[in-house]
């Protein structure tokens, strides 16, 4: 019993720091209705667990607890799966971003200033501007 108030503590816990996110804009409306629908999903499985019984007898599975532990499996490789091709993509991002701001640097660069690099890419960090690195090109 007191197992199950402290899991649904948990999932108080939870939905109100996602309601606090949705509120900050964090979280757009369709993200808040599909977690809100996975927690009650998840009170729903605490407070009443012979009903997971029913569901995984159902879909093949002889107990709820294990239905539980497999289901959390594959989100767990999906949720993964979702953040390695997230990393990537940001990685490919800041390269492209590195690069864009390395070419604006040298073509800012005189003569004299490439002459005096000695063939280091960063020799004279004052040929930088570094001030406006986080302001966007007004070009685009």
């Amino acid at each position: 019993m007191l197992i199950k108030i402290v899991l649904l503590l948990f999932v108080i816990f939870t939905v109100s720091r996602l309601v606090k996110k949705f509120r900050q804009r964090a979280v757009n409306g369709r993200e808040l209705i599909l977690w809100l629908i996975f927690w009650l999903a998840v009170a729903a499985a605490i407070v009443w667990p012979q009903k997971t019984d029913i569901i995984a007898r159902w879909v093949g599975v002889g107990r709820g607890a294990d239905l539980l532990v497999y289901v959390s499996i594959l989100a767990l490789f999906y949720a993964f799966f979702r953040l390695s091709v997230s990393d990537k993509k940001k990685q490919r991002e800041i390269t492209e971003l590195t690069r864009h701001l390395a070419l604006k640097n040298c073509q800012r660069a005189t003569p004299a200033e490439s002459a005096n690099e000695n063939n280091s890419p960063v020799s004279d960090m004052s040929a930088m501007d570094l001030n406006n690195l986080d302001k966007p090109d007004e070009h685009k």
